[in-house]
């Protein structure tokens, strides 16, 4: 597992907010560790665990964006029914990472590599997920209301029973998917590639 140390110099290098300051001078004031105090530095393991409170944190995405903590891969990771609302995963590497029922309500994965990925009955309400790879993944149940899918890699992933209504889909491939019983009431399909899919209502198909 890759460590990370993260110090007050850093921050101010990169000209961190002086909300973030505040929030990291508090967490190095009342840590246990009189070394972290007097470096003014902290370190800690990049997990699972880690990641997720990072990525769901005020200063998530700018941490990512800056690499003060590197956006390392999770394939694979097992962050079923993980509390990811807004988090902050742009690019993330989450390929058949378990995902299922996990609370991922408005957050943002634009360019997220979610291939092979489980992400049954999970809850993406709002989502961003333009241009991720979802080739093959498993959705079925999942919640989708309005999330801006435009451009995503859908080929032959499972989207049964999925609510995709109000959903963004233009330009999105959803070659050879299974849409049996998906609702799409109000979806967006301008350009949409569905190719060989299963199970569309016969006012999109048509």
């Amino acid at each position: 597992m890759i460590q990370v140390t993260i110090s007050e110099e850093q921050l101010r290098a990169a000209d961190a907010c002086g909300s973030g300051l505040d929030m990291f001078a508090a967490i190095i004031d009342g840590h246990v560790d009189p070394v972290v105090r007097e470096t003014r530095a902290i370190t800690f393991e990049l997990t699972p665990y880690a990641f997720v409170l990072i990525a769901c944190s005020e200063h998530g995405g700018w941490l990512f964006g800056k690499g003060i903590v590197p956006m390392l891969s999770f394939n694979g990771a097992n962050l079923a029914r993980a509390n990811l609302e807004g988090a902050r995963l742009e690019g993330a590497r989450l390929e058949g990472a378990w995902l299922a029922r996990a609370n991922l309500e408005g957050a943002r994965l634009a360019g997220a590599r979610l291939a092979g990925a489980n992400l049954e009955g999970a809850r993406l309400e709002g989502a961003w997920l333009e241009g991720a790879w979802l080739a093959g993944a498993n959705l079925e149940g999942a919640r989708l209301a309005r999330a801006n899918l435009e451009g995503a890699r859908l080929e032959g992933a499972w989207l049964a029973r999925a609510n995709l209504e109000g959903a963004r889909l233009a330009g999105a491939r959803l070659a050879r998917a299974n849409l049996e019983g998906a609702r799409l009431a109000g979806a967006r399909l301008a350009g949409a590639n569905l190719e060989g899919a299963i199970g569309l209502p016969e006012q999109v198909a048509t």
